[in-house]
């Protein structure tokens, strides 16, 4: 859900706070024009630096539209093609171009909600801007017109059918330099290092824009690792026969978990991988290359030396190949950073006027950093209403309070008559108490999965949920059922693997539900939705985010009729 207060952002978020931006395309040429790809507000657009921006996408009539990336021809900046889609869902509407700077659009490459498609990724030729590539899932997908007709030229990903409802897909293109006739794709792995279910795969081909039937794919496995989650590449202009490859792996030090980075290049004359680096390193915040390799695995190699690797993650890590070592760690040590934002979702770099730029889409906005000065530089101006909500409450006996939770960005609300924000990471549901306004209950995520209380209407939290056990939050949506009882204030539901009740607001809580336990059903996690009767509170129905559907020992919905004595098995 998105709502938008105008300038009262401006007002309540003084700092990179804005929201989060998921893909990125600066004009080489003019750096001042910068177009962002939003999560769930669509495609913003500036002209003049990051001090004012305009949405170029409202006119798509797709309320809450996120751009997964961008494709803007080089040779004409009103070319535009989007694809559409988020981070939660798994699919999208397809592929829209605009040949007007976003006045008009036109729905070029179209799916439905029931097709699970979604195009992660999309790329056009640099010499010919009419050739365009999307990753569609596990397809390639090539328009050779502009997008009139498009064509699956590759579908060779290692498959396993019965893995429900986890897809293996490509994350990753390159066009070599110099030779847009190849090109590279990378992809996801379904598993774990310990499972070892299908790795990430690395292809490639020589004659991408042959007629489809003479298209030969060939697959790199040699020197990689048998497991991967996610693997990224990355050509550089430079040194176009070179191609860049990392990846982070979960690793065991001393028992403790860890993760471990691999930099490797590919030749191909000869045909060869050589490993550059690999490092053990904490995934934490506060760590260089923390982060990277798994929802944040951007890497950007400098267009004015070959040498400086730019990874993104948590936060921002440089890589020199001419030292063999980081060189440069630039980190958030606050929520509030008034230029940066932990998450790095997407980057573009560029050389300009004897400078490298390096744009950086994370989840407070779009920040600019300036390699030779170190300069980091917040870009978000007036218009770049993107914050992103996932759950709004009003008040009942209060009229226009407000209060919700925001992606990466806290607890947001107007209720002691001003707009005001509380840092507590990824803010989720929040319920405003009917008789006594001034409390608020949240659920946020901070690492824990906490469910907080408010007696001064949102401005400071407190966590109640501390007696729940660690394994429950564990198996927990972040965005999880969070309920109030119609006819008691005081009582509250929370689910995590199982129902979580109190019944004195918060000071003790207790399972409502053994279902985990009793149906085996740790592993598939969380409960995900949740409905109670108002004229029966005795009558519950839950139902779990991931049903194993080829396993008859996992269920999915379930029913009470005493209040959670008692569960039935409605599958």
């Amino acid at each position: 859900m998105i709502i938008i207060f105008g300038n009262l952002l401006a007002q309540i978020l003084p700092s990179h706070n804005m929201g989060i931006i998921v893909s990125l395309y600066v004009n080489p040429s003019n750096i001042d024009h910068v177009y962002a790809g939003t999560n769930a507000s669509g495609l913003f657009r500036t002209l003049d630096g990051g001090q004012n921006w305009e949405n170029i996408t409202d006119n798509c009539l797709q309320h809450g539209l996120g751009v997964l990336d961008l494709a803007v021809d080089p040779q004409d900046e009103q070319v535009i093609y989007i694809s559409t889609g988020n981070d939660r869902n798994k699919y999208g509407t397809g592929i829209y171009k605009t040949t007007n700077g976003g006045l008009s659009w036109q729905h070029v490459l179209s799916f439905n909600p029931g097709e699970r498609k979604k195009a992660r990724k999309i790329i056009m030729d640099p010499l010919d801007p009419d050739v365009v590539y999307a990753l569609v899932n596990e397809y390639v997908f090539r328009t050779l017109d502009g997008g009139n007709n498009w064509e699956i030229i590759f579908s060779n990903l290692t498959w396993d059918p019965d893995w429900w409802d986890t897809d293996k897909y490509l994350i990753d293109i390159e066009i070599k330099p110099g030779d847009p006739n190849t090109i590279y794709l990378s992809s996801s792995g379904i598993g774990s290092l310990q499972t070892h279910i299908q790795s990430a795969e690395l292809w490639y081909t020589n004659n991408a824009k042959s007629p489809e039937p003479q298209i030969v794919w060939s697959r790199y496995e040699e020197g990689l690792r048998d497991f991967m989650q996610f693997m990224t590449i990355e050509t550089n202009p430079l040194n176009p026969d070179v191609l860049y490859i990392a990846y982070s792996v979960d690793t065991l030090v001393n028992n403790q978990n860890k993760r471990k980075l691999y930099l490797k290049k590919l030749t191909f004359s000869p045909l060869a991988l050589y490993s550059i680096f690999d490092t053990t390193f904490n995934d934490s915040y506060s760590t260089r290359f923390g982060g990277f390799g798994q929802t944040m695995r951007d890497l950007e190699i400098s267009p004015s030396d070959s040498n400086l690797l730019f990874f993104g993650g948590y936060n921002l890590t440089v890589f020199s190949l001419a030292s063999n070592k980081s060189v440069y760690f630039y980190k958030v040590n606050t929520i509030s950073h008034p230029s940066f934002h932990v998450d790095q979702r997407s980057y573009e770099i560029i050389y300009y006027n004897g400078n490298t730029y390096l744009f950086c889409g994370n989840d407070g906005g779009v920040s600019m950093f300036t390699w030779e000065t170190k300069i980091m530089e917040s870009l978000n101006g007036t218009g770049l209403n993107n914050l992103q909500f996932y759950g709004i409450a009003n008040s009942e006996v209060t009229p226009k309070y407000y209060i919700g939770g925001t992606q990466d960005n806290g607890i947001i609300g107007n209720g002691p008559g001003y707009w005001y924000r509380e840092n507590l990471g990824d803010g989720y549901e929040a319920i405003i108490d009917p008789v006594t306004p001034n409390i608020v209950y949240c659920t946020y995520n901070d690492g824990s999965r906490g469910v907080g209380k408010s007696e001064d209407y949102g401005v400071t939290f407190k966590r109640i949920n501390s007696n729940v056990p660690s394994f429950a939050k564990k198996n927990a949506l972040n965005d999880r059922p969070f309920y109030m009882s119609p006819n008691d204030h005081k009582t509250l539901m929370v689910c995590y693997n199982d129902v979580y009740k109190t019944s004195n607001a918060g000071l003790q809580w207790y399972a409502i539900s053994d279902l985990s336990a009793t149906y085996g059903i740790e592993n598939t996690g969380a409960i995900s939705g949740l409905g109670n009767s108002a004229a029966n509170e005795s009558v519950i129905y839950l139902g779990y985010a991931q049903p194993t559907w080829n396993n008859s020992d996992r269920k999915r919905l379930f029913k009470t009729l005493d209040g959670g004595a008692n569960w039935i098995d409605l599958t």
